[in-house]
Order: C-alpha cells, then sequence, then structure tokens
C-alpha cells in the first residue's frame, strides 16, 4: 500500500505502485473532480476509502445511501458543468439501472467517470454474466 498522501502530489517524488482502486482515486484527483461518492460493496469501497484517507484532497468525498442516489448525485454534478466520479459493485449497476438508462438519452455537460468494478476470478454471479458486455 502506498502512502495516501502521496496520491494527491501533482509530481510524485518516486514511482507509485498501486492498486487498481488506488490508481482510479489518483486518476480521479488527476482529472480534477469535484465530486467522488458511491455505495460501499467491495471491490468498488477501497476507491472512497483510498480518497477518504487522504487529507484534504481537494474536493468532496462522500457515500451514498444507494446506488441509484450515488448515480443521480454524480449526474447531478456533470448536468452543473462540474466533473464528477460514481463507484459502485457491479451488481449495483441494478439498482441504479433505471437512472443509468434515462441518462443516456440526455448525456452529460462535463466529464463524468463511472466504475463497476468487479472480482476478476470469480466464477458465478450476476456480474460475471454481462462482465465486459455492457459499459463503454
Amino acid at each position: 500500500m502506498v502512502d495516501k498522501n502521496a496520491l494527491k502530489e501533482s509530481e510524485p517524488k518516486n514511482r507509485l505502485f498501486l492498486s487498481g482502486n488506488e490508481a482510479i482515486a489518483r486518476g480521479a484527483i488527476e482529472a480534477g473532480v469535484t465530486l467522488v461518492t458511491g455505495y460501499p460493496g467491495t471491490p468498488s469501497t477501497y476507491v472512497i476509502e483510498t480518497l477518504l484517507s487522504i487529507s484534504d484532497p481537494g474536493f468532496r468525498v462522500e457515500w451514498s445511501i444507494n446506488e441509484k442516489v450515488a448515480f443521480e448525485l454524480s449526474t447531478g454534478v456533470s448536468w452543473a458543468g462540474l466533473r464528477s466520479l460514481v463507484t459502485m459493485k457491479m451488481s449495483g449497476l441494478n439498482v441504479a439501472s433505471d437512472s443509468f438508462l434515462s441518462v443516456q438519452y440526455s448525456g452529460a455537460r462535463e466529464a463524468w467517470f463511472c466504475t463497476w468494478p468487479t472480482t476478476p476470478t470469480s466464477i458465478m454471479g450476476w456480474s460475471n454474466r454481462i462482465h465486459g458486455t455492457t459499459l463503454v
């Protein structure tokens, strides 16, 4: 694990070896997001936990009460012309699917990042039936 405060340095002094979740957190910092939100569930929990462990990341980081609320909050930030990131486990997309499908018609005004991490070694479950087939 890397020193969490090293993630927010604009030019790290040393090469950083990051987990996938830490890399997503670093990407959010570099992208200039104003909000990171999500609903806890392994493996996506660690993106927000990483950002919450950084002292003053420079933007708002929060948990939402469910995946739909997280998705809609992130969408609203994008519609306001600001960058945002939403993260939830793959099966959480089912909870947010009404909003996800509706937003496809309205689009976004600013960059809007959505992550749906899944466990690559799992052999059963909803996420494996659609993994790699839906999200662009």
